[in-house]
């Protein structure tokens, strides 16, 4: 799935030191879709406090999980909150990939509302984008 990447890159701990936290957010839709619970309490507990897991279940309401889509959590600011972390252009990299839809929303709201710009190999910026399918 679109989580893949992430958590190659997240065992292998390449380039992870310059971070000082970690924010992966896990969207499914539906609880029954969750398969990685066991490999994110592995990364979890290898990085301590320095790796913040959130997941979201965008069709259905669980106890313990937000629900909705990730633009709209960030919109009203409930990941920020949440975490206690502000996202900008200053000190924030994100790396999307996954539903197209989600990664062009995504995108779009980190340009309009955070002022990031595309991560390129000649010009450094925030955000760095993969569609999965």
């Amino acid at each position: 799935t679109a989580i893949g990447p992430y958590f190659s890159i997240l065992q292998e701990k390449k380039d992870t030191n310059k971070f000082s936290k970690i924010i992966l957010i896990h969207s499914v839709r539906y609880f029954s879709d969750l398969k990685y619970l066991n490999i994110i309490e592995k990364l979890k507990k290898s990085y301590k406090n320095k790796l913040i897991v959130l997941i979201t279940i965008s069709r259905e309401k669980k106890e313990g999980f937000f629900y909705g889509r990730i633009p709209s959590l960030l919109l009203n600011k409930k990941i920020e909150n949440h975490i206690n972390i502000e996202m900008n252009c200053k000190n924030s990299h994100v790396m999307l990939c996954g539903n197209p839809f989600m990664v062009k929303d995504m995108f779009n709201l980190l340009q309009k509302k955070k002022k990031m710009t595309k991560n390129l190999r000649r010009k450094p910026g925030n955000i760095t984008r993969e569609n999965y399918w």
